[in-house]
């Protein structure tokens, strides 16, 4: 540079020096942050994608499972027993029926569990599980839809899961009370004795 001496030359220049590599460390420090974020942001696509796929799996599964349960019902309405009847067949009786299944809620476990609070000996099958017709002539009187086998075995696994469990929460503290009632008792009479 025309003016300057060589020393302030040479100091110039180290200060180019330094200002380009600063810029450089500042440059590859926004490209490194660009990738990671880009690759956050693939990774995030990348388990949205898989989460719409184990979505659309499941929403195929319980489409199937109400097909098929449609299906054994729409069996059960449309089965001989209706066309062996002597009467002529019914169309609109059939149709308001299927009508009235489909707006009947779904049971839920606390229907359930109400309903297993309820049963007699005589509800139960020789290897100690629930009737299955029993559980859903109480659920329709009740105005909820049919269950299945599956619902109703996991609703009462869990059911009774939990009474025992109260019952054990109940026996422990009834051995406290006693335990309580009997220090109170000894308490007293020390108490009584010492007068």
């Amino acid at each position: 540079m025309p003016g300057l001496g060589r020393e302030e030359e040479i100091g110039m220049g180290r200060e180019r020096g330094l200002r380009s590599f600063w810029q450089s460390a500042i440059q590859s420090h926004r490209f490194e942050r660009t990738a990671r974020r880009k690759a956050r942001l693939k990774l995030m696509l990348k388990a949205l994608s898989s989460f719409k796929e184990r979505r659309d799996r499941a929403f195929s599964a319980l489409r199937s499972r109400l097909e098929k349960s449609l299906g054994e019902e729409r069996d059960s309405l449309y089965g001989e027993e209706l066309f062996d009847s002597s009467e002529p067949y019914n169309t609109t009786e059939v149709s308001a029926r299927a009508v009235q299944d489909a707006r009947m809620r779904e049971p839920s476990n606390n229907a359930l569990f109400a309903v297993f609070q309820g049963l007699s000996d005589d509800d139960y099958n020789r290897d100690g599980s629930v009737k299955v017709s029993v559980i859903n002539d109480v659920l329709e009187d009740r105005g909820y839809g049919r269950a299945d086998k599956d619902m109703i075995d996991d609703a009462y696994s869990e059911w009774s899961l939990e009474q025992s469990q109260e019952q054990g929460t109940k026996k422990a503290a009834s051995k406290k009370r006693t335990r309580k009632r009997s220090a109170t008792k000894k308490a007293g009479k020390t108490s009584t004795k010492g007068e």
